[in-house]
């Protein structure tokens, strides 16, 4: 059975690291889907790690090459759009709570499938994934997501 969760759609978005602390910085729309994988990660690996304890050490020691991946995958986007308004515009209140809706209602779909064979294949992915992989899914992610508010300014 093929999984649509959220681990899977955070592999789609890239990572430029966390966003800055903080507390006069505001998080821009870039930073945030840039961080969506992070964001997506830890409670994928919290369910893992509960309900396939096995699996927990392995996730957890993977963690941070996956995010290192993530993060270099993500760079040539963010150095592209660095000028970009719309991608430096700040996130807003809406885009974060579709995004949580879209995330919750992926993890709850994950969390409905067998946790051996679901978060074993989620320490696959982290481990077999490349940067050049992650790179395309970043950038045809983010193209859809341009094309998505392109369409919802003209309709």
């Amino acid at each position: 059975m093929r999984c649509t969760c959220a681990a899977a759609a955070a592999l789609l978005f890239a990572l430029t690291g966390s966003p800055s602390a903080g507390a006069e910085e505001v998080e821009t729309t870039g930073q945030f889907l840039l961080s969506i994988p992070v964001r997506t990660l830890g409670p994928v690996i919290e369910h893992c790690a509960e309900n396939a304890p096995e699996l927990k050490n392995d996730l957890l020691n993977e963690r941070p090459a996956f995010i290192e991946k993530l993060t270099e995958a993500g760079r040539p986007l963010l150095e592209k759009l660095k000028g970009d308004p719309e991608f430096n515009a700040p996130v807003q209140a809406s885009m974060r709570e579709d995004m949580d809706k879209i995330n919750s209602y992926g993890l709850s779909i994950f969390k409905q499938q067998d946790a051996g064979v679901v978060c074993r294949r989620a320490l696959e992915k982290m481990q077999n994934a490349t940067v050049d992989e992650l790179r395309k899914g970043v950038e045809d992610t983010y193209q859809k997501y341009r094309e998505a508010g392109q369409k919802t300014k003209s309709g």
